[in-house]
């Protein structure tokens, strides 16, 4: 299907069709009997169009004499064409009617009138999908022989207890506290796991150091 814009240049100034024209587009800019000043831009940019665009002059100075040019090319591109696209470039609503017959007979998509270049816009580029941005990940901390070595120092029944009686006025009152402020006994952090902690509070528990509520809250038999 090819897509075909017609310029009332005695309407519309505007010169900078350049962009607009590919392989499928056909871009034809009207002038009047006596409009003799045509913008460099146009006449250059149609000349780059390889073929692609045409300056038509029309003869006569009636009122609408360039509507008519434009409406006999109308008819002259669907006679040869029926799947043809129309695009009139033109403030004047007069066209609105001549449109509106040829989409009862071409479709809704045959015929269209824009007030400016700007309204058709360039050919469509094809939508590609956002990145979606990477996640970013804490390191986990590595688990090396000195590591290992460490936290097996800390968690060391002797060494909890001492920590546990120099901090006697401050002792973690639960158990999800007391896990916490083992763990960051080490660094870095996430040395010491949870499951760790709860096998060590079990240790206490059974030799009697703790109690352990069923609510969880932590007594000290120390």
């Amino acid at each position: 299907m090819s897509k075909y814009i017609l310029v009332d240049f005695e309407n519309v100034h505007e010169s900078n069709y350049k962009d607009l024209l590919s392989k499928d587009i056909r871009l034809k800019v009207f002038l009047g009997e006596s409009q003799n000043k045509i913008p460099t831009e146009l006449v250059l940019g149609i000349q780059d169009a390889a073929g692609l665009g045409r300056l038509i002059q029309i003869s006569g100075n009636g009122k609408n004499a360039l509507d008519f040019h434009i409406a006999y090319e109308l008819g002259r591109i669907f006679s040869n064409d029926k799947n043809a696209e129309c695009i009139i470039v033109s403030k004047d609503t007069g066209y609105d009617p001549l449109i509106e017959n040829i989409r009862k007979e071409f479709g809704k998509k045959s015929c269209s009138r824009v007030e400016s270049i700007e309204k058709i816009g360039s050919p469509k580029k094809v939508a590609t999908k956002a990145k979606t941005p990477e996640k970013k990940t804490e390191p986990k901390p590595q688990t090396t022989p000195e590591a290992t070595t460490k936290v097996d120092m800390i968690l060391s029944i002797e060494n909890i207890i001492k920590w546990l009686k120099k901090s006697s006025n401050n002792r973690p009152s639960s158990v999800d506290t007391f896990i916490k402020s083992v763990q960051n006994l080490a660094k870095p952090k996430g040395c010491i796991k949870k499951k760790q902690v709860e096998a060590l509070l079990k240790n206490l528990e059974s030799q009697k150091m703790l109690v352990i509520s069923d609510t969880g809250k932590i007594s000290y038999k120390l």
